[in-house]
């Protein structure tokens, strides 16, 4: 096995080594955000696609995730996305190793992370506005009944 190296010196990480509590509980949460989104996708079937689409036989789905959330599946992303900042955080030792250029001040900066956040969730809000619209325009009174009976992210609260 090859030992990392920056400049000579070894960059030994006995922290991949380890498990500790955040990592279980980083990976728990990962595992039940896949899971949901793979339950997302396997509810809608022929209704799934990654662009806003209505289709000439399109329905509201009221069964699996549906039943309780208007968009489990940007749930399901919101609870996948800690994880990738974690692991991030983790690997800040290889940055020099292996990039030209050392951003490792962008992977120490909660700076960065709030960009991100601020992006996603910029991003996020204006999809979920423009496929409530879609559908609003698509089912009119069955649209306003539907997500009056739901939450949009988190069951009963949210």
């Amino acid at each position: 096995m090859y030992q990392q190296e920056n400049d000579g010196v070894a960059i030994i990480n006995v922290r991949f080594s380890e498990w500790s509590f955040y990592d279980i509980v980083f990976y728990i949460i990962t595992i039940l955000g896949c899971s949901l989104r793979l339950w997302s996708f396997y509810t809608l079937r022929e209704y799934f696609t990654f662009n806003v689409t209505i289709l000439k036989n399109h329905k509201l789905v009221d069964t699996g995730p549906y039943a309780l959330l208007i968009h489990p599946s940007y749930t399901a992303i919101m609870l996948m996305t800690p994880i990738v900042l974690y692991v991030t955080y983790q690997l800040h030792y290889y940055i020099p190793i292996y990039s030209p250029v050392d951003f490792s001040f962008f992977v120490y900066s909660w700076y960065t992370y709030a960009a991100w956040a601020f992006i996603y969730l910029y991003l996020g809000r204006h999809r979920v506005l423009g496929e409530e619209k879609v559908l609003k325009q698509r089912f009119g009174k069955e649209w306003d009944l539907y997500s009056k009976q739901r939450k949009r992210f988190i069951p009963y609260l949210f």
